[in-house]
Parts: structure tokens; sequence; C-alpha cells
């Protein structure tokens, strides 16, 4: 199947460079145990000085967060498993020092291969960077860019360090492997940089030659003739002089007069202006725990960050998921998680239950910070009545504490349970939030990041029409806002079935809202409600799209 997804949305236009990253040496040039152990530990201080200036690059083009990316990589050049192990094989087989590394960066990509938790995904990835660099300063090998030349990167897989020193060239990504929560992805969406995940592109695209990277339709341009040139050109352009007008937030009507509101999902404080720009009426999710994967922040390093945020963006709202740590996200610091399946494990809100103090520092962050906007609180991987309970406890005692009001509190409904249970749920909360992507996973038994469950992964089957409308009729009865912000809230093909599903609040990474409010803007309200009963009754994801085809 091929494969195309866009991760960080634009266009771009460029001379292809591919990286590719296989390696070749003598094994005839070993020059001495003492030698290759003493050009080995070379290249890793002159690997930590590298990484060390793309953490000071990251930090003053973007925010001390997405440069703790790089703190990782300095972690893994202290690893023994990587550099001891090395050190060992030099020794051990009297090889050169890049055969070593090579033979051992094998050896763990097979032991990280066999690990099921999506955690590690990540985590070899960044040790693969580390590798591949500590490879590339042995061999003394150097991209051949020049300085002011526009270029975009292919690859089979990119990775965070190639796209900050490359980002003054960079115009865009197309790479084999990765998602959109992968480190790179994160990057190059904070970075605006256009990137598309491509299967096979390696086999299909030349180095050197012209093309259009086009990460809105999800189209490669070879070799464009003069009147593609233009056309994109100006589609540049038009982008451009739409981020220099700065909008105000806008509202989104059905074609039938049906008020929809668009917020956005952001995860750093670097997006605020893609908030601003996109004239979304807030931030539907401010995934939080970002700020917590490499190191452990402290209450006034958070209560900073989301003053800011809240003084920027006011008087929209801002709603603050709680830490939402574990399955993929997992901090190096914290003791590891001793599970068979992580994301049937300590998630969400159960991790935060059970780590008080870490929950109460952010609780009180966000309370202290809310007085220069409009905070409001939603809990992740709620599964049922007692998590909202124990969790609203905590934060009225706080609220005791610093003397404030007690903010808006909402649920993410992400397991079949707590759809199921929603109008139970809906009576302690003032909102309610589907995230889709984890509900999907949990109802259909699949999961999205492996290629050979995806089909199974199916975001409008009959059962979840079904799950999303039982959401939606719970908190219309008990009159409180239910929104989509999943993946699929930002999916113009999908939306037209949720709003027949009732749901009228939607939240996206804020490149989407655009293209999200002109095709609301089209949509006929009532007759999609009308479809979404004989949907329900479908046999499957085929017989849906048949129904709403001609409909959206």
């Amino acid at each position: 199947m091929d494969r195309v997804e866009i991760v960080s949305p634009g266009i771009a236009t460029g001379r292809l460079f591919i990286s590719k990253k296989t390696v070749s040496f003598s094994k005839n040039d070993f020059i001495g145990i003492d030698e290759e152990k003493n050009r080995f530990k070379k290249a890793i201080n002159k690997c930590k000085a590298e990484i060390e200036q793309l953490k000071n690059k990251t930090i003053k083009k973007l925010s001390r967060k997405e440069a703790d990316i790089f703190q990782s990589h300095l972690f893994f050049l202290q690893d023994p498993m990587l550099i001891d192990d090395t050190l060992d094989l030099i020794e051990q087989r009297k090889i050169k020092a890049e055969e070593a590394l090579q033979n051992k960066l094998n050896e763990l990509e097979i032991l990280f291969s066999e690990i099921p938790d999506p955690l590690f995904k990540n985590r070899w990835t960044d040790l693969k960077d580390v590798g591949e660099r500590l490879l590339r300063l042995l061999f003394k090998d150097e991209k051949s860019i020049s300085h002011n030349e526009k270029i975009i990167l292919l690859s089979s897989e990119v990775t965070p360090s190639e796209i900050l020193e490359l980002s003054d060239n960079l115009s865009g990504i197309i790479t084999e492997h990765g998602s959109e929560n992968s480190h790179s992805a994160i990057l190059a969406r904070a970075l605006k940089i256009p990137m598309m995940i491509k299967n096979k592109a390696l086999s299909i695209f030349k180095n050197d030659e012209e093309i259009i990277l086009d990460c809105k339709e999800g189209l490669i341009i070879e070799r464009p003739d003069e009147e593609k040139r233009k056309y994109y050109q100006n589609k540049i352009i038009e982008s451009i002089s739409k981020i220099l007008i700065k909008p105000e937030p806008e509202e989104t009507w059905t074609a039938d007069g049906v008020r929809i509101t668009l917020l956005a999902n952001i995860m750093n404080r670097g997006e605020i202006e893609d908030v601003i720009k996109s004239k979304a009426e807030g931030v539907g999710i401010y995934r939080t725990e970002f700020a917590y994967l490499n190191h452990l922040p402290q209450e006034e390093e958070l209560y900073k960050d989301y003053k800011e945020i809240l003084e920027k963006l006011s008087p929209l709202p801002v709603i603050f998921r709680t830490l939402d740590l574990g399955a993929d996200k997992w901090p190096k610091y914290l003791l590891p998680l001793q599970e068979s399946n992580p994301s049937l494990g300590l998630r969400g809100i159960r991790f935060s239950l059970q780590n008080e103090e870490i929950f109460t520092s952010q609780i009180r962050a966000i309370l202290r910070a809310s007085v220069y906007g409009k905070g409001k609180i939603i809990f992740p991987m709620v599964t049922c009545l007692e998590d909202i309970i124990k969790g609203k406890n905590i934060i009225k005692g706080i609220c005791e504490e610093l003397n404030v009001e007690l903010p808006p509190l909402g649920i993410m409904l992400e397991v079949p349970s707590s759809v199921l249970c929603a109008e139970g749920l809906a009576k302690e909360v003032d909102f309610m939030s589907i995230g889709t992507n984890d509900l999907i996973q949990y109802t259909m038994a699949a999961d999205r990041e492996r290629e050979d469950t995806k089909k199974w992964y199916q975001s409008i089957h009959p059962a979840m029409l079904k799950l999303y409308t039982i959401a939606s009729e719970a908190g219309e009865k008990h009159n409180i806002s239910v929104s989509v912000c999943g993946e699929i809230g930002g999916d113009p093909s999908i939306v037209p079935i949720l709003i027949g599903c009732n749901i009228k609040q939607f939240s996206m990474v804020p490149s989407r809202i655009p293209f999200i409010k002109e095709k609301i803007s089209k949509l006929n309200y009532k007759r999609l409600k009308e479809l979404v009963p004989k949907a329900i009754n479908c046999h499957n994801t085929e017989e849906v799209q048949e129904i709403f085809r001609h409909k959206t």
C-alpha cells in the first residue's frame, strides 16, 4: 500500500537532497587498540559539542522545551550500553572504532525492534541519530550543501539533529518512515517546515532533481514546468501574505446556519502565533506532557509557561490537559515501567492520582496562571466516575489553599467504558472531549502505528459512529459541550460525518482550521444528521462511506 501522510503542512520548492546513511569502511585500516579507542573518545567529545550547539540553536529558534530533545541525545553519549560496549568490541575483536560502533548499533537495532512498547520506537530513533553522528565524525564526512541553496531533504528516517543542522537551507522534508508524534515531526511543525511521510520514496526520486512538495494535497511534483512553478510560487506568496495579517478569532457556521466551534491543539508556547493566525476560538487541548519528557519541571517553570500562553491568548479559553504520561511517552528520569502492555497501564489521570505531588504541582501552576486568562482543566484517560471525583477533590483543596475559584473541569472520552457511561459522567463535569486516536484504538483493538494492523483502525466504522453519537447525546442532555480533538477532527473527509453525529466542536492542529472552516461552510447540518442513523446500521466502513459519498 502506498502510504502518504502529511505531518507538517505547507508547500516547499527546491533541489532534492537524498541523505543516505549507509557506511562502508576497510577492515584493514586498524591502527591499534589504544589508538582506535582514542579516536572513538575524540569523536564522542566532538559529538557532545555539536549536540550542545544544536541545543542552543533550538533554544534561540524555538524554546527550551524543543531543545530538551537534544538533552536525551547527550544522555546516550554517557550510556554504557553504547559507549562501553563499543570500546570493549574494539579491544576484544581488534577492529576499527567505526566497525565496532556499527556492530553495536546493529545489535541494538535488533534489541529495540523486539520490544513492542511504542515508546522505544522514539528512543531507538534518538539513539540511532547519535550513533550516525558518531560514525560521520569518525569518517569525517560532511554534507555538501551550498550556503544559500534551498533543499528538500529525502531520507529513510529523518532525525531532529538533521533538521536543526540543515534548517537554514531546509524548505521541506520527505521521509519513508515515522509518525506525526515523532520528535522530528514535532520539530518540523514548530519550525514550519512542510514534511511528508511517503513509503518507497528513495526508490522513486533521484538526488539533485527539482521538486515541489505540496503538503496540503499530499503531492510531490518532479521536474515542474514553468506553469507549475508560477502556480506554486503564487501559493507560497499567498500563504505568507496571510501570515503577515494578524486575524481576529472567527466564528464558523454551516450552510444552514448551525454554529460550529473550531479550537486549536498545541504542545508548546511556540505555537501561540499559529493559534492566532488560524483564527481559532481558543485552545481545545494544550498537551502539557511534553514539558516533562526530559526533566521534571518545577511549579514555577510551569507557571511561567502557562501564564505566557494565557496572557497572549486572552480572552480566548485555553484547556490544559493534565499530564498524560504512559504508553509512548515515558520520561527517562522516572523509574522504568515494568508493564507488558503500557497502553493498558498507568496512563493519564491514573498516573497523576498515583503521583499526587507531581499532579499537585501542575494544578497549582495552572490555577495561579489562570488569573491572567481563561484557563480550563481536562483529565485524560478517564475510565470511571471515581477518577473524576478523586481528581476534582484534589483540585478543590488546592483552590481553597490559593483562594481561587474552581475552574471549568472536563474529561477526555478515550475508552469505550467512559463513552458508554458518558451520561453519568457528564453530571460531574463542565465539558467533555472525545480523544478519537485512543478511542478508535481501544474500540477496534488496532494499533494505528503498526502497518500490519492499520486496516482495522477505522475511524468511521459503524461502531465508532455509535460511540460518537452516545457522547454527543450525553452532552446535549446535560447542556455541556462535547468536542472531538483527535486526528480525525482535522480531516475534511470525516468532519461532515462527525457533524452528522451532532458534534459541534472540533480541536485540531492550527494549520488545519482554515480548510475545515471552508469545508463546514458548505455543509448542511440537518441533512448530515438524517444520514447517521442509517450509517450506524451499516455493516462496515465502506457502506458508511457510500452513504455520505455525495453529501459532503
